[in-house]
């Protein structure tokens, strides 16, 4: 810490106005640096007359409190004499992120329903953001920088809590005041609902695929009228009043949900909306207002429009305010690469959808999951939406800082690379792809320069980004990931950064 406080010193930082500050934090070079520390410039901020900033040495970043007088820590402990300055290094971890949101609201995440198109970013290894954020600032977005999915959680090591404080230092890191959201991906169960609360997250996506009957879209009418019957009466009646036979006229087209179609989607979806509703009820008393997702994309069987319009005006009737619904769009979206369906079919499908998301029940976004680097489907998603989407990436940044490590330490690249294939045996087992694992591109023979570009290959690309967990589960790998990545940030959030805005130039979000 004490080399940052000498660059305190040096730029007398701690005795600046709040005016004098923003000309320092308006500067183009994002860095106030010697050879030995830096402090980013964005993070210059002051709090009851006190300077909070961040920095980094050659090992680490650090967030500081410094102050030319002696004060009272908000966060606990006490300040210490320091190059004629009074500074404490605070821990940036979720025991201290309250007291940050409490010094810097903005640094909190928020709501953002009312705000299209909206953007998931998710950062795999709490070092990415920065990059997300230098990305969204020039965009009309609302980002959404913390979005990690239990599955991801378990396979890198973290908590949620651990999610929205990395988030949230790194909001601060780069003086983001413009909103922005946390999303607990993929809640299956109460257990996980109160992860999310306790974490303090803006968003909550329930997955309906463990609470749900999936196996009734496979029944013949006979079984599905069977299940049906087995329902509450007064539920049966709901349905068969409801959506028996019923046609929905929403703008220009119309979706008409056959008596068989209502019966099989009451008995698919009654206990997973039952499960929606406790946790909203839940979620409302510990958090207030936040942003409620469903998802349906991971239920092993492409969603219909009936499906989708069924599933929305249930949320509806309940009163639960939903913001955004994903629905399984189409088979060809995985994970890492483009679309490799029909995208004219997508577009023609996506038509009903979005009329859906329009004229059912209105106000919410169609949710696009696994949606990174899907170019091909872009203009269909940005154009049949008018931009009423929300699109979560997955992955992606991961794979950019693989990309990064491969040029700036080619020989630790080839390490991982091996390591790779030890992995991704293992993870095949639990992501659905369709990586052809005898077409590998390796990187025996190959100039370090050419490297980088292993990561283009479509198939090395799906291997890389589910492997993941076994990587990082390696205590050795991910020490020297994280070594390697600091000592290179520009270079990792540049990558980053230029393939985040690469997606939202394709999308169309307008610039600012």
């Amino acid at each position: 810490m004490r080399e940052v406080i000498r660059l305190v010193a040096r730029y007398r930082l701690a005795g600046m106005s709040g005016e004098e500050l923003q000309g320092v934090r308006d500067a183009r070079d994002p860095m106030i640096e010697s050879s030995r520390a830096g402090i980013y410039r964005r993070s210059l901020h002051q709090g009851d007359g006190v300077l909070y900033l961040v920095g980094r040495d050659q090992t680490r970043r650090m967030f500081v409190a410094v102050s030319n007088g002696a004060f009272t820590s908000p966060f606990g402990g006490k300040p210490t004499r320091m190059e004629g300055l009074f500074a404490q290094e605070i821990e940036m971890s979720s025991r201290n992120v309250k007291k940050l949101w409490s010094l810097f609201p903005w640094t909190k995440p928020s709501c953002g329903s009312d705000r299209c198109p909206s953007f998931g970013f998710g950062d795999r290894l709490g070092l990415a953001t920065p990059a997300h954020v230098r990305a969204a600032r020039s965009f009309d977005v609302f980002p959404v920088f913390a979005q990690q999915s239990f599955r991801e959680l378990t396979k890198t090591g973290r908590s949620l809590a651990n999610v929205v404080a990395d988030a949230s230092f790194s909001v601060f890191q780069e003086g983001y005041t413009e909103g922005w959201g946390a999303d607990a991906d993929h809640v299956r169960n109460m257990q996980q609902v109160r992860a999310a609360a306790d974490a303090g997250v803006s968003m909550v996506t329930f997955d309906l695929s463990d609470n749900l009957r999936a196996e009734a879209f496979f029944w013949d009418q006979r079984q599905v009228r069977d299940a049906f019957r087995r329902l509450g009466k007064r539920y049966q009646r709901h349905v068969r009043r409801a959506y028996s036979g019923k046609s929905f006229r929403l703008g220009d087209t119309s979706v008409r949900i056959r008596p068989e179609e209502a019966e099989q989607c009451a008995v698919a979806f009654a206990a997973a909306l039952e499960f929606v509703e406790q946790g909203h009820r839940f979620l409302r008393r510990r958090l207030g207002e936040y942003d409620l997702e469903v998802s349906i994309d991971e239920v092993g069987v492409v969603t219909t429009p009936a499906q989708h319009l069924f599933i929305a005006k249930e949320l509806e009737s309940r009163g639960l305010p939903v913001a955004s619904i994903a629905p399984c769009l189409a088979d060809g979206i995985e994970k890492a690469i483009d679309f490799a369906g029909d995208v004219s079919a997508f577009d023609s499908d996506l038509v009903q959808h979005a009329a859906v998301v329009h004229g059912a029940a209105g106000g919410y976004k169609l949710s696009v999951h696994s949606g990174s680097d899907k170019f091909s489907l872009y203009p269909s998603i940005r154009r049949r939406t008018q931009g009423q989407f929300h699109l979560k990436t997955s992955g992606t940044s991961w794979l950019e800082a693989i990309r990064a490590t491969a040029e700036v330490d080619p020989d630790f690249y080839r390490e991982l690379h091996s390591k790779v294939h030890d992995a991704y045996p293992e993870a095949l087992s639990q992501y659905d792809i369709s990586a052809d694992v005898d077409s590998l591109p390796s990187p025996e023979g190959k100039a370090d320069r050419h490297l980088p570009g292993l990561l283009s290959d479509p198939n090395w690309r799906q291997l890389v980004h589910i492997s993941y967990g076994g990587l990082l589960g390696d205590s050795g790998v991910r020490k020297k990931l994280f070594q390697v990545l600091h000592a290179n940030e520009n270079v990792h959030l540049s990558r980053v950064q230029q393939h985040m805005e690469e997606h939202l130039n394709a999308l169309g979000v307008p610039r600012r």
